[in-house]
């Protein structure tokens, strides 16, 4: 079982996603909106290389981020994934996030 401070973690990022990022927009019409935020997660569509590919890097990040002046001062990258199936796609990469993930990482409930 997860923690509450991680459940409420989880709600809040799905829930700032929704409201501010442009590839997800269109997802909150699959939000069922209940407590819950694993329930709410299985009810979205998955993020597939195809969604990847339409929204492109600057349509998987908040609003009001600019990836072109990210870039440009070397905040993030624009990295591909490995293509192991032979398809690859591009996507915005900040090298801090992966450095931060264990200290994020859920605990559980004894």
């Amino acid at each position: 079982m997860y923690t509450p401070e991680y459940r409420g973690r989880c709600r809040e990022a799905l829930d700032e996603a929704l409201a501010t990022v442009p590839a997800y927009r269109s997802w909150r019409k699959h939000d069922v909106g209940v407590e819950d935020v694993f329930t709410r997660l299985a009810g979205l569509p998955l993020l597939n290389k195809t969604r990847m590919r339409r929204h492109g890097p600057a349509g998987l990040v908040h609003r009001d981020r600019n990836i072109d002046r990210a870039l440009a001062a070397g905040e993030i990258d624009i990295v591909p994934t490995s293509g192991s199936t032979g398809d690859r796609v591009h996507n915005a990469w900040h090298q801090p996030w992966p450095l931060l993930a264990p200290r994020f990482a859920p605990a559980r409930e004894a």
